[in-house]
């Protein structure tokens, strides 16, 4: 007879209390599924898993190997102050993987077609500025500017995927930003410039605002370390 996974009196002889990890055989319920008796119900689901974690690690290194970007950030002063950073660095090398952890879908047709790998730069400087320089709206525009964007890019519309619409969507991810901080951080009183990088597959996206600069370096196909810079 199968086990039960509750308390239940027995019928016929002393009426004693089954152990709640026990069958009627005595066999605890542990044993029975390592000897195979009690099926794994989950296993299609668990099949199904794994296909779907191999899947995604093939397209994540065959986006790796579509687009290959070395990115790193360093700044440098008020290291030794202990105060807070003025500049602050936004690297996202796989911005799909943060969008689907944040359960936001971002365009999957035009130049985002066939899971064009997506990836985010960002450099928001707290001396270029109007007002005397500081580093608390460096550090809040560097954290909102990710879920601003990725709630951008998910409005918008199919057919809209383009170069045009993407760029309208870099320039209001900023105003968003912009009228955030003026109107709801009352204790931020020093402001910060910005330069941002999208790419979206081989396209390159930049959008500047004040007194920031960005340096794009290309590896030169010739030997040695030699690099170009535009």
């Amino acid at each position: 007879m199968a086990a039960r996974d509750v308390l239940t009196m027995q019928h016929g002889g002393a009426g004693g209390i089954v152990s709640s990890n026990a069958g009627y055989s005595g066999t605890p319920l542990w044993k029975l599924k390592q000897q195979g008796a009690i099926p794994k119900f989950n296993a299609a689901a668990e099949e199904e898993a794994a296909a779907a974690a191999a899947q995604e690690k093939a397209e994540e290194e065959e986006n790796a190997e579509r687009l290959r970007v070395a990115v790193d950030a360093v700044s440098f002063g008020r290291a030794e102050s202990g105060e807070k950073p003025l500049v602050r660095h936004v690297i996202v090398k796989d911005l799909r993987k943060v969008a689907a952890r944040s359960k936001i879908a971002i365009p999957t047709g035009g130049i985002f077609e066939g899971r064009a790998p997506v990836l985010l730069f960002a450099l928001f400087d707290g001396q270029s500025c109007a007002e005397a320089p500081g580093p608390f709206a460096a550090e809040w525009c560097a954290k909102q500017l990710l879920p601003k964007l990725l709630r951008n890019l998910s409005a918008l519309p199919a057919g809209y995927e383009n170069d045009t619409f993407v760029k309208a969507t870099l320039k209001k991810t900023f105003e968003d930003l912009d009228k955030e901080i003026l109107a709801g951080q009352p204790a931020i009183h020093d402001g910060c410039g910005a330069a941002v990088a999208l790419t979206v597959g081989e396209r390159l996206f930049t959008a500047v605002c004040g007194k920031c600069q960005a340096v794009l370096c290309e590896a030169a196909p010739s030997k040695g370390n030699q690099a170009i810079y535009t």
